[in-house]
């Protein structure tokens, strides 16, 4: 299989060519049933995207020889500038001749010298893309239903005490036992009238 050589930007880093190239799409798709009438769109989560490339790197430039020109320190500088990026674990931008994968991240990458390059470098590397959601805020109101319509910092009024007096309630009293005494009274005559009447008394 002949390799497609095509140059490679990563953050502003470029490489010579690209030797290979693998973009990943992948999702989670529901092994359950889904009901009649439900949006299948929601149960169908995709997954961030990975790419996977191995990428040349030379003292002398297959691609851009005149843009870059030939430099003995150039592969260890590229090296030294991506490890940089590694380590600061900031979204990067890939750009490749037939597409551009942004807020990509580092997963891994291992530079391999090989003899059939030279002064070359193969260098296999791993992204994966960071995905970002938007923050929403919702205002909400609150009832509390069935508590009692009490205002903070207004106290609630005790019921009045109804007004009492010792005299008011002696009177009372006494109005009372005086009733209760003049029936008793009344009944008593009857009864002493009925005894004298029947012989029960003398004089």
């Amino acid at each position: 299989m002949q390799r497609n050589i095509e140059p490679v930007d990563i953050d502003g880093i470029t490489f010579d060519a690209l030797i290979e190239k693998v973009a990943t799409y992948e999702s989670n798709v529901p092994q359950y049933p889904v009901e009649d009438g439900f949006e299948v769109s929601d149960a169908i989560i995709t997954r961030p995207i990975t790419l996977e490339l191995v990428l040349i790197i030379s003292n002398n430039p297959v691609t851009f020889l005149n843009r870059h020109g030939q430099d003995p320190a150039r592969v260890q500088d590229v090296l030294s500038r991506l490890r940089e990026k590694y380590f600061e674990r900031e979204p990067m931008t890939v750009t490749t001749s037939n597409g551009t994968y942004e807020n990509m991240a580092i997963v891994s990458f291992s530079d391999v010298e090989a003899e059939s390059y030279g002064d070359a470098v193969e260098l296999p590397i791993s992204f994966q893309q960071i995905r970002y959601t938007e923050r929403q805020t919702t205002e909400m109101s609150v009832r509390f239903v069935g508590a009692a319509n009490v205002t903070q910092g207004s106290p609630v009024a005790a019921p009045a005490a109804q007004p009492t007096t010792s005299q008011g309630g002696s009177s009372g009293g006494g109005g009372g036992g005086g009733n209760s005494g003049s029936g008793s009274g009344s009944r008593g005559s009857q009864l002493h009238g009925l005894a004298s009447a029947a012989g029960l008394f003398g004089g």
